[in-house]
């Protein structure tokens, strides 16, 4: 391997261990908050932050890179793997972090909001009643640490090709050229 792949794997990994940190810190602090992640507000202003915050710092990892080591010009495939290997790096470092404090730190914290969404679709009237037992099966599936740990690594691996896919627009868009006045 050569030094400026050794290079781009390190700082790659670096920003992926900076987002990690950034979205276990916010989501310890809503915890101990006692934030209601059940409220439409707080959870699509928690998404939007965090899903611009991840594309920003790919983004800005990849900008870093091809100044400092680049000549100020990368290719589209070295900013979508910088942003991948960003993505995939917090993907595994938050989803172990998120397992860990599930099963092991406070396991009732994942009991209780299984149950506060069991009670929404419950008292739901608009969901038939054959589909909320199917619905609350499925919860259930869902909270279980293990099962969480597997779907929350799938989504955030998808959720970080696509977030690569818009930070490398970003990066590699074309600067205007002016126009000679004659």
């Amino acid at each position: 391997m050569s030094d400026l792949n050794k290079k781009f794997v390190l700082h790659s990994l670096t920003y992926g261990g900076i987002v990690s940190a950034v979205l276990i810190m916010l989501s310890l602090i809503m915890y101990v908050f006692s934030v209601d992640i059940f409220n439409w507000v707080i959870s699509l202003l928690y998404q939007l932050v965090t899903i611009v915050f991840i594309t920003w710092m790919m983004a800005l990892a990849a900008i870093k890179f091809k100044n400092k080591y680049l000549d100020n010009r990368i290719r589209f495939w070295q900013c979508l793997l910088m942003a991948v290997i960003i993505g995939f790096t917090s993907a595994i470092l938050v989803t172990l972090y998120n397992y860990l404090f599930n099963a092991f730190f406070d396991p009732d914290y994942m009991r209780e909001n299984a149950e506060k969404v069991m009670e929404m679709i419950d008292s739901n009237p608009n969901i038939p009643d054959d589909r909320k037992q199917q619905a609350l099966a499925d919860i259930e599936k869902r909270f279980d640490p293990v099962n969480s740990l597997k779907t929350s690594l799938i989504s955030m691996s998808i959720l970080s090709v696509v977030l690569g896919l818009i930070s490398t627009l970003f990066v590699r868009k074309k600067e205007k050229v002016p126009e000679n006045v004659v």
